[in-house]
């Protein structure tokens, strides 16, 4: 019975050493997909984790219902001035220095907390903003 419960221990330790480096490997794996990406795929494919706009980071947020709620009248987005913006990496590291890209401000939003994006419906928010 003792062997058998040794047995199994070592198992399940082994089971988790295998687990954690699967889980290495295959982020390393992303890692290295997403270094080749050209700016255009990784644009396209909104594989970018941040923008920068005006030296400011810029997240995506799941519920935009705050600025929707804000900055809509009658269901309607109340769109303000443009905003350029660069393509980010999780760190606020921009992918291309001499490339940007067009958003809107919120109409009324002059803090420029939330950033919309036309092209992929989404809305972004200044770090610390929420």
């Amino acid at each position: 019975m003792k062997k058998v419960c040794c047995v199994i221990f070592s198992l399940v330790i082994l089971s988790a050493v295998l687990c954690s480096c699967a889980g290495r490997i295959a982020d390393a794996a992303a890692s290295a997909v997403e270094e080749k990406l050209t700016y255009e795929q990784i644009r396209d494919l909104a594989r970018y984790k941040t923008i920068v706009c005006d030296g400011e980071t810029f997240r995506f947020i799941e519920s935009d219902q705050d600025a929707e709620d804000e900055f809509t009248r009658d269901g309607n987005i109340l769109f303000g001035d443009e905003a350029e913006y660069k393509l980010a990496d999780e760190n606020g590291v921009p992918y291309d220095e001499t490339r940007s890209e067009k958003g809107f401000f919120f109409e009324g939003d002059e803090e420029r907390k939330y950033i919309f994006i036309p092209d992929t419906a989404a809305v972004w928010t200044r770090d610390g903003g929420k």
